[in-house]
């Protein structure tokens, strides 16, 4: 078992960056929807939205799926949901068509959200918890550097046909299919599996209740103002840039924000144990520093100058996203109970849809009616209001690293 387990840990961070996200989707997803499938910017919220609420919805059936047939065979549902959730987004036309296909893709990752939990337990086997981090970044460097060429590619690519990232995306599903069935999980000792009412009421302590409230606003943020972002410099590029040329230039923006994720990732990884103690607060910095550029190159229309200041406050999502992600992992795995794992890892993927839905909600009503400025303007008020809870987490994380 050892074996298997030692050649399953060298895999995951391959199987992990390969199945993080739909590749090419984050490139495209907007051009795609709206050039396409002729979206308008509230329609693409609205899709986040409810298939957000359908996922919040049948979470406890899902749990009891997940604790029914094991953390293995849930990472190997959610990936062939994914694969279901690629087909349909790219053939189905219309709005309740692609809506569906939303509705597979947020189902695929709750499924897939508990293979940070097998990672921890195959550690723990090991006796090496303490590298669950450093798995985790090397996961999230890969997919980095996969969306880096996607990025450079994705804007000639869909100007040779428009679904051809969509179907490269499909054939990515596959191989995630076949590499899933090469991740083991170590032996758990059952007898000290709680049982489910117990495990919930034991999962949700004050800790973990106020780190993932902090992670529900912060991701949320990120995930409605990096898709609302692209939206905006798409908006205002269009105004003085030809169509074709639009694609183009936010294929090369996206492509420099995946150079800087790349880089992140491996800064982050280095400086961890450094900045932990006050990351919390740092990336609520960061999102603040990024609606204020984005709103501030707002003011310079049908010039290069707002579309640059625009870009580097897009720039800034990217950079700090796999950080946040591993930093919310990390630190709920450590301020939990190891037999509550599974329940906090669902748990934390459910509160990010929930920050997801409300979010995208708002502001699809405030773009119904206003400009897309005013839903950015709600955001940074937002970002400003998460400081209390960046610091009260930054004390609960530094305890419980020092556990």
């Amino acid at each position: 078992m050892k074996n298997k387990i030692l050649i399953s840990n060298k895999i995951y961070p391959y199987y992990y960056g390969l199945s993080l996200d739909l590749m090419f989707w984050a490139a495209i997803s907007t051009i795609f929807l709206t050039i396409v499938k002729k979206f308008s910017v509230s329609q693409i919220n609205s899709l986040t939205s409810i298939s957000i609420v359908t996922c919040v919805i049948g979470y406890p059936l899902v749990l009891k799926i997940i604790k029914k047939i094991g953390n293995i065979n849930s990472i190997k549902f959610g990936n062939v949901s994914l694969l279901l959730a690629s087909i349909l987004i790219t053939f189905f036309k219309n709005y309740h068509g692609v809506l569906i296909g939303f509705i597979f893709y947020q189902y695929a990752f709750l499924f897939k959200s508990i293979d940070n939990v097998i990672l921890r337990n195959n550690l723990k086997y090991l006796g090496k918890e303490e590298l669950f981090f450093k798995y985790q970044t090397k996961g999230t460097l890969i997919y980095s550097i996969l969306t880096l060429i996607i990025s450079l590619l994705s804007g000639m690519i869909f100007n040779i046909n428009n679904y051809l990232p969509m179907y490269i995306s499909i054939l990515i599903c596959v191989l995630n299919c076949i590499l899933m069935n090469f991740i083991k999980e170590a032996p758990i000792d059952n007898n000290n599996k709680l049982g489910e009412k117990e495990n919930k009421f034991k999962a949700i302590t004050k800790s973990i209740l106020l780190i993932l409230l902090f992670s529900l606003i912060v991701y949320s943020l990120i995930d409605c103002g990096q898709m609302n972002s692209k939206l905006f410099l798409q908006d205002n590029m269009s105004k003085f840039i030809n169509e074709k040329k639009v694609v183009l230039y936010l294929s090369f923006i996206i492509f420099v924000s995946r150079i800087f994720r790349v880089l992140f990732n491996i800064i982050f990884n280095k400086i961890y144990e450094y900045i932990k103690r006050k990351l919390s607060l740092i990336i609520n910095l960061c999102l603040i520093l990024s609606f204020s550029l984005i709103l501030f190159g707002n003011l310079f229309q049908k010039n290069i100058t707002g579309i640059i200041t625009m870009s580097i406050g897009f720039i800034i999502y990217l950079s700090i996203r796999d950080l946040v992600d591993n930093y919310f992992r990390t630190i709920l795995l450590d301020n939990c109970d190891p037999k509550t794992h599974d329940d906090v890892a669902v748990y934390y993927y459910l509160a990010r849809k929930i920050g997801d839905f409300i979010l995208s909600g708002i502001i699809s009503i405030i773009t119904f009616k206003l400009p897309l400025k005013y839903a950015f303007i709600f955001l940074l008020i937002l970002s400003v209001l998460a400081i209390p809870f960046a610091l009260k987490v930054n004390n609960i994380a530094n305890k419980g690293s020092e556990n």
